[in-house]
């Protein structure tokens, strides 16, 4: 990659490029909008382990639940445009919640490994 033309990377290979840049600006805050979207699961988690890592404020949009519970400390909860929660994962990404915001019903489970919760939809049968 080190060597390679920017137009020529993969959709992931450009994310975490210009995540590279972002960082190196040593900005105390990084805004970040679907930074994740249309990446394999393979980039997804690797961005969202290195933005982890990181000793910095963090605000992103993401629409995946899942990554959410695995890597945010605090969810903002948006509903036709307003705040409609604001929490920690566990306190936001309740059943009764999701089914307001999404209209579908799911079950959490924790995951032992990480203490994060999993997000399991359950679709109409």
């Amino acid at each position: 990659m080190k060597y390679r033309h920017f137009l020529s990377l993969s959709g992931g290979e450009k994310q975490i490029t210009l995540l590279a840049r972002a960082l190196s600006q040593k900005a105390p805050v990084i805004l970040l909008d679907e930074h994740t979207n249309h990446l394999d699961i393979g980039y997804q988690y690797q961005i969202m382990n290195i933005l982890k890592r990181q000793r910095l404020t963090i605000l992103c949009c993401v629409h995946d639940l899942n990554i959410a519970a695995a890597y945010c400390d605090r969810i903002i909860l948006m509903k036709n445009k307003k705040v409609f929660d604001v929490g920690s994962p566990k306190e936001m990404l309740t059943r009764g919640n999701i089914k307001e915001l999404f209209d579908i019903e799911t079950h959490t489970i924790e995951n032992e490994k990480t203490g994060r919760l999993n997000i399991i939809f359950k679709p109409e049968e």
